[in-house]
C-alpha cells in the first residue's frame, strides 16, 4: 500500500523572493505586496548605510504577518511566545530582505515529488537539502554536528539528473517553466529548499512525499 502526504507548499508564486523594505521604531516592517505568511524565514542586507537598529545581517528572522504590506519579525519560528524583534530606528541607506529556505517534515516517506512552476521571467537557482537531524540548521555549513547534504533531483519528463550541489537552475529569458522532479528520501527527516542566485521572477514549489 502506498501512503501519500498532501502537497506542502514551500514557496508560492505570490511571495517576493527579494524586496526592498523599510522598518520603523514601532517594530513594523513594510514591503508592499510581500505575499508572506506566518513563519516565513528571511534575512536582511543593506547598502549605502546602516540597517534599522535591532536587525543584523546573516541572521534568521521569522515573519508574523500584519496585513498584505506589513509584518513583524521574530527571532524564532515560535510566533506566540517567541521574542519579537525590537526595532528602534529606521536605519539609513537601502535595505533588502531575502526569503530564505523552507523546510518540510518527511519522516517515514521514501520518495518525494517536487513540483516546480515559475512565473514573471524567473531567473534563479533552487538547491534541495535533506537531513536526518531534527535540530539541523540548513543555513549553516554542514558538519558532524550539523548534518545535511544536497540531494540529487531526477527529472520526471526524461529521467535526466540534476546534481544537488549545482541546484535546479531557472534562466528562462522570458519563458517560464513547469517541471516535476523525483527525490529519494530514505532515512530522511527534513527536506529543505533554498533559493540562491536570485535575479528575477517567482517560484511555486511544492513537495508531495510518498511511501511504499
Amino acid at each position: 500500500m502506498i501512503r501519500f502526504q498532501s502537497p506542502t507548499a514551500l514557496f508560492l508564486s505570490t511571495k517576493l523572493l527579494e524586496a526592498a523594505f523599510t522598518a520603523a521604531a514601532t517594530d513594523i516592517v513594510t514591503v508592499t505586496g510581500h505575499g508572506f505568511v506566518n513563519g516565513d524565514k528571511i534575512r536582511v542586507t543593506t547598502s549605502g548605510g546602516d540597517l534599522p537598529a535591532g536587525l543584523v545581517i546573516n541572521t534568521d528572522y521569522y515573519v508574523k504577518k500584519i496585513n498584505a504590506n506589513t509584518f513583524y519579525l521574530h527571532s524564532t519560528p515560535d510566533l506566540v511566545s517567541g521574542t519579537q524583534i525590537d526595532v528602534t530606528d529606521a536605519g539609513t541607506g537601502t535595505h533588502t530582505l531575502h526569503l530564505k529556505s523552507k523546510v518540510a517534515y518527511v519522516k517515514g516517506f521514501r520518495h518525494m515529488n517536487l513540483s516546480w512552476h515559475t512565473a514573471n521571467s524567473a531567473n534563479f537557482t533552487a538547491k534541495i537539502q535533506i537531513s536526518d537531524q531534527e535540530d539541523v540548521n540548513f543555513e549553516n555549513a554542514a558538519s558532524a554536528t550539523n548534518r545535511w547534504t544536497y540531494v540529487q533531483n531526477i527529472t520526471n519528463s526524461d529521467g535526466s539528473t540534476v546534481d544537488g550541489a549545482t541546484g535546479i537552475t531557472q534562466d528562462s529569458a522570458g519563458t517560464d517553466e513547469n517541471k516535476n522532479f523525483a527525490i529519494n528520501l530514505d532515512n530522511t527527516l527534513l527536506v529543505c529548499a533554498d533559493i540562491t542566485a536570485w535575479v528575477a521572477g517567482t517560484l511555486d514549489l511544492r513537495v508531495s512525499p510518498a511511501s511504499n
